[in-house]
């Protein structure tokens, strides 16, 4: 099976330190304010696309493949041309792709996402 991600790996995660900016603990509640709730409104709305095409990944590439320590698609250098790819389509105007019939801009999203989680992870080895 080799290094596949398991539920543990997860829990581990949480416990790292939450990013800080500006001096604020955007993990605490009591920290929540105005700016805040605007940005957790478009972040939603956001995430709601996203992840409609995670989903629509899993059915293709199976659930959870993201995770896979080894999934070729997803080495550094194949992911970031993937990226490379749907911001270019967006630049040329395109505002579905071709494949999925979704923005381009989604499936960058999701794919700098996957990326970083990865690269917290320790999966993200330069090739």
């Amino acid at each position: 099976m080799g290094d596949r991600f398991y539920q543990d790996d997860d829990e581990k995660l949480w416990q790292k330190r939450p990013i800080k900016f500006s001096g604020r603990d955007y993990s605490r509640p009591t920290e929540v304010d105005r700016d805040r709730q605007h940005s957790t409104a478009m972040f939603k709305e956001a995430l709601d696309d996203m992840m409609a095409v995670i989903d629509q990944g899993g059915v293709k590439h199976g659930y959870g493949s993201w995770k896979d320590k080894d999934n070729p698609s997803l080495q550094h250098k194949k992911n970031c041309d993937s990226m490379f790819h749907h911001l270019a389509e967006h630049f040329m105007g395109l505002d579905k792709d071709p494949d999925s019939g979704v923005d381009p801009l989604l499936h960058l999203a999701c794919r700098a996402m996957m990326q970083y989680t990865r690269k917290k992870r320790g999966y993200d080895a330069q090739d």
